[in-house]
């Protein structure tokens, strides 16, 4: 009681002073100041600690304010004002992308305002952001709005002629080595050479998605720069989203390295495709069209509701028209297909070389050869509907399986009406097992080379059409 008396005695003679100076309506005006300033110091120090809102009020620390804030940058089709990018009415030009992406730093920005961009020579980016904070690309109206689609035009010839006759063009987007943590997104690329987006030494994290491309050589290439760099070719967690590709003569999409640079050294792996649709539009004389072709020591691939058709390579009667819709080369691995769809190529609507290939509910129609195994495979739920041999040397089949080849069907289902089409076909050695499904065909059930046949039907239903 003493410690309170002693306490309360000093505050109660301030308060007598200073109701004798302001008097008792100013005296409470005083106490109405100082107790908001109190509550003032008291919020914040709540604030300091938690971290959070408290009535209202929220603590913003200067690394949160750095988190939240994101830098956006401009470019439009002939640029604008000071062209420094800071706003719609300041845009730069494309050519200052690369620049404009090192400015805006992690988590940034830069918008690709809408209208026809006129570009006939490559972009090479060597920065990005960070994990968790990637740098986004986009194409967008001045408000930020997914409005309409930006138009990259290059130099390749339109409509399309092979080459000597009409020009190749360009690549556009060359992914350098820095170039990773990148978001491009709502962009359309046009009469562009080798690659609209090439990974040139990008050790990846890049996603590409909503985007179009036309009249192309190839929509996505791997090729580094330099290939004399340690693991030059690693490229990991690329995805590949949304796409549409109408028109092209090398492919659609291809990683890793060429099969005389093969050596179980790091390559592409860890990449989605997905939701991409591609037709090559019969664009001949380039030697020769695939939609996806992986290559070298690519690894772990899932291809998801992506489809591939009409790739197509005439030649002379006499020789093998090649044209794949999905094609791997023997040293590529655990490949996952799901829900993907190849139809009117001039060869295989799937030609697998690689080992542990799964494939789930896939389509293969209209091909020479819908399904062709030179590896170990695992196809369930698999169609196969109507093969057609366009021209050159060998025979249409529903399935081929070449002498190494180890092909597991399950629950599949396939019709043929041609009687020259033959549904299962092996070289010497080459196996095919099929569980279970339905045949419908016309003309021969089995076909294999060699002795004793390694073709197997178990609870198989099939009719004679």
């Amino acid at each position: 009681m003493k410690k309170y008396f002693a306490l309360m005695s000093p505050i109660s003679s301030l308060s007598r002073k200073l109701r004798q100076k302001f008097g008792k309506a100013g005296l409470m005006f005083v106490f109405s100041i100082v107790g908001f300033l109190l509550a003032l110091l008291l919020t914040q120090f709540l604030l300091k600690f938690s971290g959070g809102c408290v009535l209202g009020i929220c603590h913003s620390s200067a690394g949160a304010q750095s988190t939240v804030s994101t830098q956006i940058m401009y470019i439009s089709p002939t640029g604008a004002g000071s062209r420094n990018g800071s706003s719609a009415s300041n845009a730069g030009i494309l050519k200052d992308l690369p620049a404009f992406i090192t400015k805006v730093g992690p988590g940034g920005e830069v918008r690709l305002l809408n209208g026809t961009y006129n570009q006939t020579k490559s972009i090479k980016i060597s920065s990005g952001g960070a994990p968790g904070k990637p740098v986004t690309i986009r194409g967008t109206d001045a408000s930020g709005q997914e409005t309409a689609m930006p138009v990259i035009m290059g130099s390749r010839t339109s409509p399309y002629q092979p080459p000597p006759l009409g020009k190749t063009g360009d690549n556009l987007f060359k992914l350098l080595p820095g170039a990773s943590y990148l978001n491009f997104r709502n962009i359309h690329c046009m009469n562009q050479g080798n690659g609209c987006f090439v990974f040139a030494g990008s050790k990846g994290n890049v996603t590409i998605e909503k985007t179009k491309a036309t009249n192309v050589q190839r929509f996505v290439e791997h090729q580094p720069e330099s290939t004399s760099v340690s693991n030059a070719w690693e490229v990991a967690n690329v995805v590949i989203r949304n796409a549409e590709i109408q028109g092209f003569s090398k492919g659609a999409i291809r990683f890793g390295k060429p099969d005389e640079k093969a050596n179980h050294s790091p390559d592409a792996h860890d990449i989605l495709i997905q939701e991409v649709f591609g037709d090559a539009q019969r664009q001949d004389g380039d030697n020769f069209c695939m939609g996806v072709h992986l290559q070298g020591d690519v690894h772990h691939v899932k291809l998801i509701k992506t489809t591939m058709n009409n790739c197509q390579q005439t030649l002379k009667p006499s020789d093998y028209w090649n044209g794949d819709g999905f094609a791997t080369e023997e040293l590529v691995s655990d490949i996952y297909f799901e829900d993907t769809s190849a139809s009117g190529n001039t060869d295989a609507g799937y030609d697998l070389k690689a080992n542990n290939s799964v494939l789930v509910r896939t389509i293969a129609a209209d091909n020479k050869r819908n399904y062709r195994f030179w590896g170990t495979a695992n196809a369930q739920d698999c169609v196969g509907i109507e093969p057609r041999c366009r021209g050159g040397k060998s025979c249409q089949a529903q399935v081929y399986a070449t002498e190494n080849a180890d092909a597991k069907l399950s629950r599949c289902t396939f019709k043929s009406t041609n009687p020259t089409t033959d549904v299962f076909q092996s070289q010497k050695g080459g196996k095919i097992t099929v569980q279970g499904g339905t045949v419908e065909y016309r003309g021969i059930l089995q076909r294999a080379e060699g002795s004793p046949s390694l073709i197997q039907l178990n609870s198989v239903t099939v009719k004679l059409m």
